[in-house]
């Protein structure tokens, strides 16, 4: 295993200062559509659905507030035997600061899942749908509103802000080479905000496309599972590379052939975020139905003096099952 963490940590210090234009997600492997849609469907369940929220440097603004909710399932897996689809839908909400500059996004999602042999897979995926970008100007203070001694609201910001709100096309590629056998890993590479305009100026503005590679590793001993993985996303000269690991530990037996026994388990991890954070998380699944993830992010950026090391606290809820009563396949 140690080999895997060298040759992860080995990218590091190829990132840049972490400053994006997207919204961070700390947790943002565990919504699939986020990192790749060509990931959209792999699972040993009939269906996985999921709710996140994450609350950002509230000691010094108004919170950063992302919420996202998520839901993607296999198509025609029975039937091919093999080969298969996978579809999936994505709900994100973002408001950001004072002037609640706003996203909001309804994506669908649709993978193809060739496996090319008893361990290895290929897989390609597209995310289609609508994203919005909003901003509310209530409350924020210019400079013509200083009628030179002090502050009133009632004065006109004077700015020439036609447009609160616009609303475009927005699409996104990716595609996946996964090996599984008794070690398993992974490698995928998407673009986002292909070919997609913004602007609430009544401009036209080209948005710059997100890049992702992840990277991922993991690995069953006796009753722990142990997965390290690195995700890195470049949009124009901003990067963000975060690297880190995970584990697993079972509790209990499951019966093999029913559900009459079926055990939980304990997750803990720690990733960081270059330049930008250090993320402890926590985790617990309830019985291979439902599993909820805490984390949150220390702030080591040069922002940590306005913050005091305060970050983002990060929660995610995922639950999995099937559409008819069987045993789910043991890992």
């Amino acid at each position: 295993m140690m080999r895997y963490l060298f040759i992860l940590f080995l990218f590091a210090p190829l990132a840049n200062v972490c400053l994006g234009q997207d919204y961070i997600l700390s947790q943002r492997t565990n919504l699939v559509q986020l990192v790749n849609p060509a990931k959209v469907g792999v699972m040993e369940t009939d269906y996985r659905s999921g709710i996140a929220h994450r609350s950002q440097w509230s000691s010094i603004s108004k919170a950063f507030v992302t919420t996202a909710a998520h839901f993607d399932m296999p198509l025609l897996k029975k039937k091919t035997g093999g080969h298969y689809l996978g579809a999936g839908l994505l709900i994100v909400r973002d408001k950001a600061g004072k002037s609640q500059l706003g996203t909001f996004e309804l994506k669908g999602s649709l993978a193809a899942h060739l496996e090319l042999n008893d361990y290895n897979r290929l897989s390609t995926g597209i995310l289609l749908g609508y994203f919005q970008r909003s901003i509310d100007l209530t409350g924020l203070a210019w400079d013509s509103q200083f009628n030179g001694v002090g502050y009133d609201p009632s004065l006109s910001h004077g700015e020439d802000i036609q447009r609160k709100s616009s609303g475009y096309f927005d699409a996104g590629l990716g595609m996946e080479w996964a090996h599984r056998k008794k070690t398993n890993y992974s490698f995928s590479y998407a673009l986002y905000h292909y070919g997609q305009n913004q602007s609430m100026l009544g401009s036209v503005d080209k948005l710059f496309i997100r890049q992702v590679f992840q990277a991922s590793w993991d690995k069953k001993i006796k009753a722990t599972t142990w997965v390290v993985d690195l995700t890195a996303q470049v949009q124009s000269a901003a990067m963000e590379i975060a690297i880190g690991t995970r584990a697993k530990y079972r509790l209990g037996i499951d019966s093999r052939y029913t559900d009459k026994l079926t055990s939980s388990a304990v997750m803990a991890g720690v990733y960081y975020r270059y330049n930008d954070a250090i993320i402890p998380m926590i985790g617990y699944e309830y019985k291979r139905l439902i599993t909820a993830w805490f984390s949150y992010d220390l702030n080591i950026s040069k922002l940590r003096v306005a913050t005091s090391t305060q970050g983002a606290w990060e929660i995610h809820i995922l639950h999995t099952g099937f559409l008819e009563k069987r045993r789910v396949k043991l890992k």
